[in-house]
């Protein structure tokens, strides 16, 4: 019986060195290399997500080690962006994450024309510390964007009127920024509003001698910025929404109802005809008349130019072929035929 109890004993022992020995080395660094790794933790990351991400850059050995160290040690992580090297331990890669140690890194954020506030949303998210949500939900702080607009001329209330989706969308001006990683929400939008107040600044004087609305202009900006790529098929299009407007007659644009569905165009085939005849203040295919409550898109430079100087035109009427070529037309009649030849 003490031989089979001193077996055991062994075999026991045997099997805890081997435990130990295999935990302890798989805490050791990955390799000798200090190169250097970033890691973007984003906030709400499961001890999951962050040992995946770290295995899937070779900065640990085991992902179940690592989870497991943090749990003997109760620790925690703070998201932000991190800068590792292979050569550092779990030990070390866990203090970092424990006590926040993020990198103070300047990097670019490129913002697309055309795009919105939720495409935006997505690419902030990859140099804050929050997700997509939290990043609209920011942009939507009633104190910030009370702040703004009285630090800047061009924003009015009509950025928060009922009905408006995402107060600044179409404000927030498509270019390269360059920003620190773990930046503030607020932070990026001053840089965005500024480059806008920049590039609005030689037409101030025309928007105020003939006391133009900017709100509408930049509702109209966004609308040519999604139904036209030329700089000529710009200014024809702003022709024939002024014409429409002047006119009374719905703008009937494809592009609006998307908008007001949240539904990407070209991420489904088409919307329903309840969709497009819906009454919704951004929807110009139903009842709508005028222009949409607000942007439905943040448009270039270009596109606002075309708003503030529309080419003068008989057309009403325009049809945007897939690929982007834009016919234009006086009566109904001529639009219905083109848009017989060309429908997608």
């Amino acid at each position: 019986m003490k031989k089979k109890q001193l077996i055991s004993l062994i075999i026991i022992l045997i099997i805890i060195t081997v435990t130990a020995s295999y935990y302890f080395i798989n805490l050791g660094p990955v390799s000798n290399s200090n190169e250097k790794v970033d890691v973007t933790i984003s906030k709400g990351s499961s001890i999951t997500k962050v040992a995946s991400m770290l295995k899937e850059k070779s900065l640990i050995k085991n992902k179940t080690v690592f989870m497991l160290y943090y749990k003997i040690h109760n620790l925690k992580f703070q998201a932000g962006k991190y800068t590792f090297m292979p050569s550092e331990s779990v030990k070390d890669i866990a203090s970092k994450l424990n006590h926040g140690e993020v990198s103070n890194t300047v990097t670019w954020l490129k913002l697309i024309e055309g795009h919105t506030l939720k495409n935006y949303a997505d690419k902030y998210s990859q140099v804050l510390s929050l997700n997509s949500e939290e990043v609209i939900k920011g942009l939507e702080d009633k104190a910030m964007l009370s702040e703004m607009i009285n630090k800047y001329w061009f924003l009015t209330k009509d950025i928060s009127k009922k009905g408006i989706y995402f107060p600044l969308e179409g404000y927030l001006f498509p270019d390269s920024y360059q920003v620190y990683y773990n930046s503030q929400i607020k932070d990026i939008v001053k840089k965005q509003l500024t480059n806008l107040e920049k590039k609005l600044e030689p037409f101030k004087t025309k928007i105020e001698s003939e006391k133009l609305n900017v709100h509408e202009i930049i509702t109209m900006a966004s609308l040519i910025e999604k139904e036209a790529n030329s700089k000529e098929d710009r200014y024809m299009v702003a022709g024939v929404i002024k014409n429409r407007i002047d006119k009374k007659m719905t703008l009937g644009l494809d592009v609006t109802t998307y908008y007001a569905e949240q539904v990407e165009m070209g991420s489904v085939k088409d919307l329903t005809i309840a969709q497009y005849n819906a009454s919704n203040d951004y929807n110009t295919r139903g009842p709508l008349v005028g222009y949409p409550i607000g942007p439905i898109c943040n448009p270039s430079l270009e596109s606002i130019e075309a708003a503030l100087f529309p080419k003068e035109t008989d057309n009403l009427y325009f049809f945007a072929e897939k690929s982007g070529k834009v016919h234009f037309s006086k009566t109904l009649e001529e639009h219905n035929i083109i848009k017989n030849k060309y429908k997608w």
